[in-house]
């Protein structure tokens, strides 16, 4: 497991089956691989012991999709809807990533997934320990069956947040009205242990 690569991107891109490149592109709003690669806040391919890409996953400061949502600090400003629309103050740019990309294959069986995320998520969570959770936007304009086809093996570490006030997404460019997000806690991939003096 490491830093996504550039070089990485072909490989990638051939994990998606046949036929199912729409699937991915109408869950992920139609990612640019080699661009999520260079641009994305932290990218990160699995390897196998033959040193083919198994999986990859990218994560940003902002939802996929969200677009005109800024100030004069932040690229996509998603802090102050997420807050009016879920009631959740705790959340941040500083302390919480979206997932924007998932894809596994290979070697990897589709049931198997979701030990391939556990791994990811560790190294996310070991490597910027200011980040308290993981957010996943189930965009609203996907179709049921195609974000159950992607997620379904990742939902195991996620639990849905309750929409409070459903009037405030409507107001938000890129984001449907209908789409829900779930919230994975650092804490499923690295319990908290306590350390004491010994007696």
């Amino acid at each position: 497991m490491r830093r996504a690569d550039p070089d990485d991107c072909d490989q990638i891109i051939n994990l998606v089956e046949i036929g199912k490149d729409d699937v991915y592109n109408r869950v992920y709003s139609y990612p640019r691989i080699l661009k999520l690669i260079e641009s994305a806040y932290l990218a990160i391919t699995v390897i196998d012991r033959e040193g083919n890409v198994v999986a990859f996953a990218a994560f940003e400061d902002f939802p996929q999709g969200m677009r005109g949502m800024h100030d004069d600090k932040h690229y996509n400003y998603w802090e102050n809807w997420f807050k009016q629309a879920y009631k959740i103050d705790e959340f941040s740019a500083l302390n919480t990533l979206w997932l924007t990309y998932f894809i596994a294959g290979g070697s990897i069986a589709y049931k198997q997934q979701k030990y391939g995320y556990k791994k990811i998520l560790q190294t996310v969570y070991t490597s910027l320990p200011d980040v308290i959770g993981i957010l996943f936007l189930a965009r609203g304009d996907a179709d049921d069956d195609d974000i159950n086809y992607c997620f379904d093996p990742l939902s195991i570490y996620f639990e849905e947040i309750e929409l409070k006030d459903p009037k405030v997404l409507s107001d938000v460019r890129g984001i449907a009205p209908s789409s829900r997000v779930f919230f994975s806690s650092r804490v499923l991939m690295l319990p908290f242990i306590e350390i004491r003096h010994a007696n």
